[in-house]
């Protein structure tokens, strides 16, 4: 079983990774707000709002009163934390090798964006047992998701990628939806095995 004291440190690190992640939002949150209508703010920082689902996943965990309080929503919010965490975690990797093929000079904050949304990606398959979500959490999580990609390509407020990657928007667009399925799937998968 897990220890509670490394639940405790999971809990942390993705706290404060979920401040940072909004922090690194912050140019676009602002250019969406003065550009495009407000509620479309709510979906730029897809990375960050992923582990602060993980967060509040976790917090049902480690504060049994949450269960109490917030049991209605707690299979939505697990099922959230799983399928944006996998697809997020594994998108961000995928693109910024993306634009390292085609010219893009990695530093170190790729590296580190790669291994921090790399972990992202594994950490809820290690604590899924902790999880009790449902077929009709997953469906609901999975229409989400997939608004959000609705949102994020029609609506232009994707993250912001590479001047390179720039002519392979078609791509990026169809990948991310692929993504976005390839973890309902992986989801769907998880909850009949466990």
């Amino acid at each position: 079983m897990y220890l509670k004291n490394t639940i405790w440190l999971v809990f942390i690190f993705n706290l404060l990774g979920t401040a940072y992640g909004y922090y690194w939002y912050k140019n676009q949150l602002a250019d969406v707000w003065k550009q495009h209508p407000k509620w479309l703010s709510l979906f730029v920082p897809d990375s960050p709002t992923a582990t602060l689902f993980f967060v509040v996943a976790l917090g049902f965990v480690l504060f049994p009163i949450l269960n109490r309080v917030g049991w209605r929503w707690k299979s939505l919010i697990e099922s959230i934390a799983v399928i944006s965490s996998i697809k997020y975690g594994l998108w961000a990797v995928s693109i910024i090798l993306m634009g390292a093929f085609q010219g893009v000079e990695l530093g170190p904050i790729d590296f580190m964006l790669m291994g921090s949304h790399l972990i992202m990606a594994i950490q809820v398959l290690v604590y899924i047992q902790l999880f009790n979500f449902n077929h009709f959490s997953i469906v609901s999580a999975a229409v989400i998701t997939l608004f959000s990609d609705f949102v994020d390509y029609f609506f232009g407020v994707y993250p912001w990628l590479s001047a390179v990657l720039m002519d392979d928007l078609l791509f990026i667009r169809n990948f991310t939806i692929s993504l976005s399925l390839l973890a309902i799937a992986l989801s769907i998968y998880l909850i009949r095995s466990k």
